[in-house]
């Protein structure tokens, strides 16, 4: 018998939406919105925002390599030298397409160790027409365009294939509130130059990735009731509710709450997830306990997370005998309804410090299976609201 997992309440504002608005406040002060969340990523951005008001020249950025590209972009528009400093894993992450476009700006940068050195001039009031290789991130070009404001000369963005294009229209979409006017075509973003953002109050959406952990706990272990959720959203990640219908899991929208119940039979998936990777450990779990086999597409850009959570998600499902393969693209979960009904030796998993794997893994825990998950704590990055429910 598993844990009973019941849950009412709020769930927090998106990470990516609130690391994003405080990146638009350290070009207009009056820019507000309500914050709410006691994230590690968010805090660490809080502060940098405080301290690049006062003028420093160092900035944490713990984990967050959201937070480390939009910062460091933000820093090359300044005169002067700066120091952002974080974890070996957020720097064993890929930064360099970004480093290169910086330096073709103007930007001296050097990483070594846990730190980037950065020495600038601001950007070359030459350059209108720069070249992003933006496969491995949208994030890369969300950091150009969040910071071209106050720009001497019109510029345009070209760039490559993104690996995931909800990601930056979410970054289009806070930049329209804050009035820049840009144009758009296939591969390129125009923007104007001599642009200030509006005073501006955005309305932060609940953290869609957080949501659906919350919803897949759910289904294996007891009953949600998601407090103000929205009926439509811009995260790519707002896609679970209607995964986890296709799924067969009993979910309905009532009086502004998303409710989700427990569900004995799961069907199995046929799912793209090259714009929702966020997704793949805790919905490749939920594809363990289905009858026969599901296949998560597009998935081998989740390696470059905060851990390589392909072979982490294999190690995962490897412990309770759960047949997978990835086949450079496509992850495929042969999965057992019987699993639940079996006898699993207890065991320990380590989450290598990714709170999207302690969510993962706390699945099983709901399931009703025996597991130790060291690196809990894990979770504080993104979802310390969750902590007390994950043992």
């Amino acid at each position: 018998m598993g844990l009973e997992f019941n849950f009412s309440g709020l769930i927090a504002p998106s990470k990516s939406e609130l690391i994003r608005a405080l990146c638009l406040k350290t070009w207009n002060k009056d820019i507000s919105f309500d914050l709410n969340s006691s994230g590690e990523d968010v805090n660490n951005m809080v502060k940098a925002v405080k301290a690049f008001y006062n003028q420093a020249n160092s900035f944490f950025c713990g984990d967050s390599a959201l937070m480390l590209r939009l910062f460091s972009t933000r820093l090359s528009r300044l005169e002067g030298e700066f120091i952002l400093s974080g974890s070996n894993r957020l720097f064993e992450r890929p930064h360099q397409a970004l480093w290169e476009t910086l330096g073709t700006l103007g930007c001296d940068l050097k990483q070594s160790g846990k730190e980037l050195k950065m020495k600038s001039q601001g950007w070359n009031k030459n350059a209108t027409h720069v070249y992003i290789e933006s496969s491995l991130s949208s994030q890369y070009l969300s950091a150009l365009t969040l910071n071209s404001w106050q720009l001497k000369n019109d510029i345009t963005w070209d760039y490559s294939k993104l690996s995931s294009t909800e990601y930056l229209n979410i970054t289009l979409n806070f930049l329209k509130k804050s009035g820049l006017e840009f144009e758009k075509e296939q591969n390129k973003i125009h923007i104007k130059k001599n642009q200030t953002p509006q005073a501006t109050h955005f309305q932060i959406e609940p953290d869609m990735s957080t949501a659906f952990t919350v919803a897949a706990w759910a289904v294996v272990g007891g009953y949600a009731e998601i407090k103000n959720f929205p009926t439509h959203s811009h995260q790519p990640d707002f896609i679970f509710t209607q995964i986890l219908k296709d799924m067969g899991v009993e979910i309905n929208f009532l009086n502004q709450m998303l409710l989700v119940k427990k569900t004995k039979h799961l069907n199995t998936i046929n799912l793209d997830l090259l714009n929702t990777p966020d997704l793949f450990p805790v919905l490749s779990t939920l594809c363990a306990f289905t009858d026969g086999v599901s296949v998560l597409k597009n998935v081998k850009h989740v390696a470059l997370k905060e851990s390589n959570r392909i072979e982490k998600t294999k190690e995962l499902l490897s412990l309770i005998n759960c047949q997978t393969q990835f086949d450079g693209t496509n992850f495929i979960i042969s999965g057992n309804k019987n699993l639940l009904n079996q006898t699993h030796n207890s065991f320990t998993f380590n989450a290598d410090h990714d709170h999207r794997m302690v969510m993962a893994a706390q699945v099983l825990k709901f399931a009703g299976i025996d597991i130790s998950i060291l690196n809990s704590n894990a979770i504080n990055k993104t979802a310390p609201e969750l902590l007390s429910y994950v043992c």
